[in-house]
């Protein structure tokens, strides 16, 4: 069913299908991350909202903003592991790893999903977010020695986990 949106009663009637159905679908994309799902869907409102006022879009149907609520969400998904994977390789890089000069970003994933969460927090804290030792201490409500052993036993696992990288990547 198209709806004219070029009136306002015929966007509010819009909204009122359109919305929930949009919704629906991108919260079932993202596993329920309500931030994502909110930003997509409001990204494609705005779109819409350019599209109506610029006269582009007369009439349109509900699988019109179901659609560009999904592609927003499938380029944000897509943006944030393009990040990922260049923050884990930056991290490897800066600890003094050396198990290759381009590791794909699933076995940076593998090698950095392996560490212990404490000094996976501690070796991102200081190679990403580029804190001192002692700022990493009062981050984590440790000492400044324990956070330095932290940090020691964190390059000592990276380096025996490149070893370790599987031969099905």
């Amino acid at each position: 069913m198209a709806f004219r949106v070029d009136t306002e009663i015929g966007l509010q009637r819009y909204f009122e299908q359109a919305m929930p159905a949009a919704y629906r679908v991108v919260s079932r994309l993202t596993g329920g991350d309500r931030a994502l799902t909110e930003e997509a869907v409001q990204d494609a409102l705005e779109r819409l909202a350019t599209e109506v006022a610029s006269g582009r879009l007369v009439e349109v149907d509900v699988g019109w903003l179901v659609t560009a609520a999904r592609h927003r969400m499938l380029n944000e998904v897509r943006r944030r592991a393009r990040e990922e994977v260049r923050l884990l390789r930056y991290a490897v890089e800066r600890s003094g790893l050396d198990p290759g000069t381009d590791l794909p970003g699933e076995q940076v994933r593998w090698i950095l999903g392996r560490l212990p969460l404490e000094q996976r927090v501690a070796l991102g804290l200081q190679l990403v977010e580029g804190l001192s030792v002692a700022e990493i201490a009062a981050e984590i409500s440790r000492s400044a020695e324990a956070v330095s052993s932290l940090l020691a036993r964190a390059r000592r696992s990276l380096r025996s986990l490149a070893e370790e990288i599987p031969d099905a990547f």
